[in-house]
């Protein structure tokens, strides 16, 4: 009885070695992007600059339902502007209001390697909304609804049991669709696309995110 209590012992440290995380975990990870980039462009009657400053935010919550299996959601959002000068020789400028929203679910099964590195699979699909308005002269205002799904392969270092350090490759297959719609000027538009693709190819690896996720228990 004392030889099965021990070995039952044994086998149970030795899977929890190689777990990724305990159920009922959580997995918290935040993103930002800012920037601003200014590009001048001489014509043969004029000189067109525009100016783009944008801010970016985004937060991810899984929840560990198996010990290498985790589900949940994310949630993103930014603002900026959009500023186009045109000089010919006086200046007019227009300036645009930049807005998007969006979220989606994920699911994320991981296998162990070695020790504490891991690869993983992840699919997730979600959707967004950004507009464009701009009534500085012209009435421009334009819509944009997207829906994306994807499966992505990646690894995963347990740094320690509160934070796990990830590399995401391209996706292995992805689904889009893309609707837009409002006025550019006395324009109507109205846009509609549909692709399914992948980035497997010989720039696949260049395409990489690194993160680090908080460990909640």
């Amino acid at each position: 009885m004392k030889k099965l209590l021990v070995l039952s012992t044994i086998v149970l440290l030795a899977i929890n070695a190689n777990a990724q995380f305990q159920k009922g975990n959580k997995l918290l990870g935040f993103g930002f992007n800012a920037g601003s980039t200014t590009v001048q462009q001489q014509n043969m009657n004029f000189t067109q600059i525009n100016k783009e400053e944008l801010f970016n935010l985004s937060v991810e919550l899984g929840f560990a339902v198996r010990p290498n299996l985790v589900t949940g959601f994310y949630l993103n959002g930014g603002t900026g502007t959009l500023e186009t000068e045109f000089r010919a020789p006086s200046s007019t400028i227009y300036t645009s209001k930049l807005q998007n929203l969006g979220g989606g679910l994920f699911i994320r099964n991981y296998k162990n390697i070695k020790g504490d590195f891991f690869v993983f699979g992840e699919a997730r699909a979600g959707l967004s909304y950004a507009e464009t308005k701009n009534k500085t002269t012209d009435f421009i205002e334009l819509k944009r609804n997207n829906v994306t799904a994807g499966i992505y392969p990646g690894l995963a270092y347990k740094w320690n049991s509160r934070f796990l350090l990830e590399l995401r490759f391209a996706d292995l297959v992805s689904l889009n669709y893309f609707q837009q719609n409002g006025f550019n000027g006395p324009s109507a538009v109205n846009q509609k696309s549909f692709n399914i693709g992948s980035s497997l190819g010989l720039g696949y690896l260049s395409n990489i995110g690194i993160g680090a996720r908080w460990i909640i228990k």
